[in-house]
């Protein structure tokens, strides 16, 4: 039994030796740990590049690719300024249009104020007119009087 244990953990050692070593000469002859250019390639199209591998390219490709990437770089944010101003130019005309609006709603208010007024008038007018037309010939409307 003893043997049988020495044997089993023998082999587990040497099984774990034995992939340890397998792994090591894989990682080291991996395309992504040679110098193997086509790891930089694109897996989309064969023309594309990825913008973070740069092996086997020399230095005038490289200057190509970060200019390229350079100028996204300023069209994103030339787009996004510019969405930012529209953004703010529209914030300023919806401002515009509520103020134009406040002050319509207070013009139609003060008209329909001068309205209301120019009605009472004409009542307070007719009531007068009223009154001074039409005497209380029979004393009906003074407080002294007592109507039965």
């Amino acid at each position: 039994m003893a043997e049988e244990k020495r044997n089993r953990d023998s082999k587990q050692h040497q099984d774990l030796q034995d992939y340890a070593s397998y792994e090591q000469g894989f990682t080291l002859s991996h395309d992504f740990m040679t110098e193997n250019p086509a790891t930089e390639q694109s897996m989309l199209a064969a023309h594309r590049v990825k913008p973070y591998h740069f092996k086997g390219l020399n230095q005038g490709q490289q200057d190509a690719i970060m200019h390229e990437r350079a100028q996204q770089v300023r069209e994103q944010k030339l787009l996004k300024d510019t969405e930012k101003e529209q953004a703010r130019l529209e914030a300023l005309q919806l401002e515009h249009m509520r103020r134009q609006q406040v002050l319509s709603d207070r013009a139609m208010k003060k008209a329909s104020r001068d309205v209301a007024i120019g009605h009472r008038a004409t009542q307070e007018q007719q009531r007068d007119e009223h009154a001074a037309a039409w005497k209380d010939q029979y004393d009906e409307k003074t407080p002294t009087h007592n109507n039965f």
